[in-house]
């Protein structure tokens, strides 16, 4: 199986899929890495009965089924409650791993 092959054939269109499918673009994303990874891993047992396009699309449609039920997906805050949130005066957010107005004193 070449991956980038069928990732370079069929990601656009399995994006365009989990997007309609979402409604989100970077859900959308994260379910075609899942799509392609759980195609990967079940190639071995992938008989040929279809064609490679039906059969990602199942798996992806698939993918896009388990988010819409994860209960990970109704504790997701919308895109305008964050941007209420920023500080007053900021004009870029801050998304690092600590904060860099803050001086490390070693304390």
């Amino acid at each position: 199986m070449d991956l980038a092959g069928l990732l370079e054939e069929h990601g656009d269109h399995l994006l365009r899929l989990c997007t309609l499918y979402l409604g989100d673009r970077s859900q959308a994303e994260d379910a075609v890495q899942d799509t392609f990874l759980r195609a990967l891993r079940a190639w071995p047992g992938f008989r040929g009965d279809c064609a490679v396009e039906t059969w990602l699309v199942r798996i992806a449609i698939n993918v896009c089924k388990r988010q819409l039920r994860s209960p990970w997906r109704l504790l997701r805050a919308p895109q305008e409650s964050l941007d209420s949130l920023r500080m007053e005066g900021r004009t870029t957010p801050w998304y690092g791993p600590y904060r860099p107005s803050r001086q490390n004193t070693g304390k």
